[in-house]
C-alpha cells in the first residue's frame, strides 16, 4: 500500500512558523486524523521546524547552514547529520501519512531536492508538495525586517531583492506537480493562513487550536535595530559575534515597515522584474498591486524614553541607540532631556 507524505516547503514569511507551532501544539489531534508530524531532537533541543533536519541532511555543507551556526552546531555537523538521518528513517518507517514543514527546504539546490525526493520515494512515499508565495514587495519588506531582527543586516539599500523565482524554477524541475498558492489569498481565508494551509492538507481544523506567531516589529523598531546592527551585529564573518547586540528585540511602534521612497527607487526595477516573472510563472494574483512607502521617522519624547529604557541590551550598544535617537528626534526634545 502506498504511503503519503505532505511536504510543505514554505516559502518564508507565509505563516510557516505559525503552522509549525500549531502542529506542535496539536500532535494528538493530528494523530487522530491519521497524520504524523515528527519531532526531531539534538542535544536535548526539540525541533518541529523540519527545515533544520532536512536542509542539514540534503545541503552541500551543514556546517555553513545559518541555523546550525546560530545554535552552535557548526562544528558538530557530522554528529548532527547522523542523528537526523537516524530519526528521519524512524519517522519514515513507522508512519504511513506524514507531514513535513520547513521553509528552508525550498532553498535547497536542485541536487539536494532531487536527493530528498529520491530518498522519500525509495521508502514508498507518494509526495505532495505545497508552497505558499508572497508578493515580491511585501516579501522583500518582511525579509529585510527578519534579517534585521536576526542581527545580520544594517541597511535597506539593496541592489538585488530576495527573489523567489529561482527557487520556484528549482522546485518545478524536481516536483512537476507542486501546488503553489498565494499568501495574500490565504490571509483573507477565515482564520488566516494556518487554517488555509491545514485545509489544503486535508486536516479538519475543528478542534485544532490555531497558534498565530506574530514575528513582525514596527517601522521605527526595525530601523532602530538596523542602526544597532551597523556597529553590533549578532552574526559577523559567519560566526556569532561575542560583542554583538542581544538576540531579543522589543517592538516600540505599530506602524508597518516599508521602504522609504529613496530605498524603494534603488530596488524598483528589480521588483518590477520579479513581479513580471512571477505573473508569468504562476499567474497575476501573485503580483504586487502597489508599493507603499515609509514616511520620515519622527520620534516623540515618550517613545525615546521607552527606547532608552529597554533597547540597550547589552549596555555597550547605548551609543548606537543614542545616535539613532538624535538623528530622528521630532524636535521637541534632545538627548540631554532624556538624561
Amino acid at each position: 500500500m502506498a504511503k503519503h507524505l505532505i511536504l510543505h516547503v514554505g516559502f518564508h514569511k507565509t505563516g510557516t512558523s505559525s503552522l509549525q507551532v500549531t502542529c506542535r501544539e496539536n500532535l494528538g489531534a493530528l494523530v487522530k486524523q491519521g497524520y504524523h508530524y515528527p519531532c526531531f531532537t539534538f542535544e536535548g533541543r526539540k525541533i518541529f521546524n523540519h527545515s533544520i533536519p532536512i536542509y542539514s541532511l540534503f545541503c552541500a555543507d551543514a556546517s555553513q547552514y545559518h541555523i546550525n551556526i546560530k545554535w552552535g552546531y557548526a562544528d558538530k555537523s557530522a554528529a548532527l547529520k547522523a542523528s537526523f538521518a537516524k530519526q528521519l528513517e524512524i519517522a519514515l518507517k513507522n508512519s504511513d501519512r506524514i507531514i513535513f514543514s520547513g521553509e528552508d527546504i525550498s532553498l535547497l539546490p536542485v541536487s539536494g531536492l532531487r536527493a530528498l525526493r529520491q530518498h522519500l520515494e525509495e521508502r514508498g512515499f507518494n509526495i505532495r508538495v505545497l508552497c505558499s508565495v508572497r508578493r515580491p514587495y511585501s516579501f522583500t519588506c518582511s525579509h529585510l525586517q527578519q534579517q534585521v531582527k536576526g542581527g545580520r543586516i544594517s541597511s535597506f539599500i539593496k541592489e538585488t531583492i530576495p527573489s523567489k523565482t529561482r527557487h520556484i524554477h528549482n522546485l518545478l524541475e524536481v516536483f512537476d506537480d507542486i501546488e503553489f498558492t498565494s499568501f495574500e489569498q490565504d490571509c483573507i481565508y477565515p482564520g488566516g493562513p494556518v487554517p488555509a494551509i491545514l485545509g489544503r492538507m486535508g486536516i479538519d481544523t475543528e478542534g485544532i487550536g490555531i497558534h498565530n506567531v506574530n514575528e513582525g516589529i514596527g517601522n521605527l523598531s526595525t530601523r532602530l535595530y538596523a542602526r544597532i546592527n551597523a556597529q553590533y551585529p549578532i552574526v559577523k564573518d559567519g560566526l556569532m559575534n561575542k560583542k554583538g547586540r542581544a538576540r531579543a528585540v522589543i517592538d516600540f511602534d505599530d506602524k508597518k515597515f516599508f521602504l522609504t521612497r529613496a530605498e524603494l527607487e534603488v530596488m524598483r526595477d528589480q521588483l518590477d522584474q520579479e513581479n513580471s516573472r512571477l505573473a508569468t510563472l504562476l499567474g497575476p494574483e501573485f503580483k504586487d498591486l502597489d508599493y507603499p512607502i515609509s514616511k520620515q521617522l519622527s520620534i516623540t519624547k515618550e517613545q525615546a524614553i521607552e527606547i532608552v529604557k529597554h533597547a540597550p541590551r547589552p549596555v555597550h550598544v547605548t551609543d548606537a541607540v543614542s545616535a539613532f535617537l538624535a538623528e530622528h528626534t521630532d524636535g521637541t526634545w534632545s538627548l540631554t532631556d532624556l538624561l
